[in-house]
């Protein structure tokens, strides 16, 4: 489980930092998991993909971001995504910390998951968690000719899981999932514009709108 946050075009991260921090320890809005504020956080490390001197740069920490001074870096970046982990699968480590990363075809492709998959399909696939393995699925199976439809597909196939939501950040897309089976307030995602996140953070956009359950959208970056 996580809260997590996508955008196409990137947000200072001095933008992002208080608003991320307070959803990540369950401050920012109440769900089936978090029926007070604070009572359900996301402590199990955090990760970000950003942009640095021209170059994409990955930080992964198993401290709890609003814990964590090394926060502070991000102040100066542009973040395309930032993901806040509560372990379901997996022990704290720095290599469980989403986005997690792979190398197709000369290409880097960066990868944040929600959720929780127990379906055998993903059982085949490398990894400690079932996140890491559900990302070599989804890109065993990724068209770039139809990304949309080929990750719809992808996910349709799975049936055993809390939700398949994901961040999929491609060599010229952003492609964000929204499917789950359980707790539709928890896991629906949000859109403002070119921004994706868990929860409506209103510091960062004004006008979100809920995403509805079987989405599958890619956006050219």
């Amino acid at each position: 489980m996580c809260r997590m946050l996508a955008a196409v075009n990137g947000i200072p991260g001095e933008r992002l930092i208080v608003p991320f921090a307070r959803m990540a320890q369950g401050w920012n809005a109440l769900h089936e998991l978090n029926p007070t504020l604070g009572k359900f956080d996301h402590p199990d490390g955090w990760g970000a993909v950003y942009v640095a001197a021209g170059r994409w740069k990955r930080v992964r920490s198993p401290v709890p971001f609003w814990a964590d001074p090394t926060v502070a870096a991000l102040r100066d970046k542009m973040v395309f995504l930032i993901h806040a982990r509560r372990a379901s699968v997996g022990a704290v480590t720095a290599a469980n910390v989403h986005p997690f990363v792979a190398t197709r075809s000369d290409e880097t492709f960066y990868f944040c998951h929600n959720g929780t998959i127990h379906d055998p399909a993903i059982a085949a696939y490398h990894g400690d968690t079932d996140s890491a393995r559900y990302f070599h699925y989804l890109l065993d199976r990724f068209d770039a000719h139809d990304p949309e439809g080929s990750l719809a597909r992808a996910v349709s196939a799975l049936t055993d899981y809390s939700a398949v939501n994901a961040f999929l950040l491609t060599p010229g897309q952003l492609c964000v999932i929204n499917r789950y089976n359980r707790y539709p307030r928890y896991y629906t995602m949000y859109r403002s514009g070119s921004v994706f996140s868990s929860e409506p953070l209103t510091e960062i956009e004004s006008n979100w709108t809920p995403l509805d359950t079987d989405t599958v959208v890619c956006i050219e970056r």
